[in-house]
């Protein structure tokens, strides 16, 4: 009889007692039969560990002074028996069959690296979204060779993940100088040397609410182009094609235009202007020109000028 692969669950956790152990239970109601669950406690200061205690030796626990998720999760990879490494937020969900059905998948197609399925979204309390990647007009998902699709667009979410662990050792950990957006960082190394499959399912309940960091868009977009321009240097430093380079200076430049509209927005016009001059390198448009006019001149002046094409249409 060949033997059942182990699956290794990584469960990084700060602060959430509230929420943990609807995670933990729905990974521990696997009914995948080989499974490790790692929970990797950040520092957390309420009483995480009281509701962890309570699992006992269903779970490894290990404790760190506060690093992040990504340092969390490199702990949980380094720690890890398994063949194959899935992730979970502490304050995620999945659905009982989630493994066994991305583990049949990978057996049946061995091609594939790492595995990623659909989720259903849910937002204080309230289902939002029963598929994800459908109702939210994802337009580049796919499976195979899809570095491409990942640059143009995100829609490969941790907790969806399945991956085998030498895909690790191959192009590293998760970035930990990254606090937002290291996880997109990783699926793009991953994807640029190795085959990802999708298993088109939803297996996951992503639950939003204020804690959740992806929530700031302001963070989100500085962030995001910090990601897009260690994109940039990989590539130029592997000589990508043309078509890469393309994608990749439009999401700069994209990036850094909204990140200065944040910055306009919260009246922060030196930083604003400073984005757009950033955003010039990798193209000009009607946008950045806009942002370049509105953080340059005073208020009073842009709204004597509206005031002026008012009167004139």
């Amino acid at each position: 009889m060949a033997t059942v692969p182990l699956i290794s669950t990584i469960i990084p956790t700060y602060n959430r007692a509230k929420l943990l152990k609807r995670a933990l239970d729905s990974v521990l109601s696997q009914d995948w039969p080989n499974q490790e669950v790692i929970v990797v406690d950040d520092g957390s200061t309420d009483n995480t560990a009281e509701v962890l205690a309570a699992y006992g030796d269903r779970i490894k626990l290990v404790k760190q002074e506060n690093a992040g998720p990504s340092a969390a999760r490199n702990v949980g990879i380094e720690m890890a028996r398994g063949e194959w490494i899935a992730f979970m937020d502490s304050d995620d969900e999945w659905l009982p069959n989630k493994l066994t059905m991305q583990m049949r998948y990978a057996l049946k197609h061995p091609r594939y690296a790492m595995i990623y399925c659909d989720m259903s979204e849910v937002v204080d309390g309230q289902l939002v979204y029963q598929s994800y990647l459908k109702n939210g007009n994802y337009s580049h998902v796919g499976q195979g060779q899809i570095y491409k699709n990942l640059l143009h667009e995100y829609f490969i979410f941790t907790p969806t993940v399945l991956v085998k662990k030498e895909v690790f050792l191959d192009v590293g950990y998760f970035d930990t100088s990254m606090r937002l957006a290291e996880d997109r960082e990783l699926w793009l190394r991953i994807a640029y040397r190795w085959q990802i499959g999708f298993l088109d399912h939803v297996l996951v309940l992503r639950h939003r609410h204020s804690e959740n960091l992806t929530a700031n868009r302001y963070l989100y977009n500085i962030y995001h182009v910090e990601l897009f321009e260690k994109i940039f240097k990989f590539n130029v430093k592997n000589n990508s094609d043309k078509e890469i380079m393309k994608i990749v200076k439009n999401q700069l430049r994209r990036r850094y235009i909204w990140a200065g509209t944040d910055f306009l927005n919260s009246g922060e016009k030196k930083l604003a202007r400073k984005m757009v001059l950033c955003s010039l390198k990798f193209g000009v448009n009607f946008e950045s020109a806009t942002l370049i006019f509105l953080s340059i001149f005073p208020d009073y002046f842009i709204g004597k000028i509206k005031k002026l094409y008012k009167s004139l249409r």
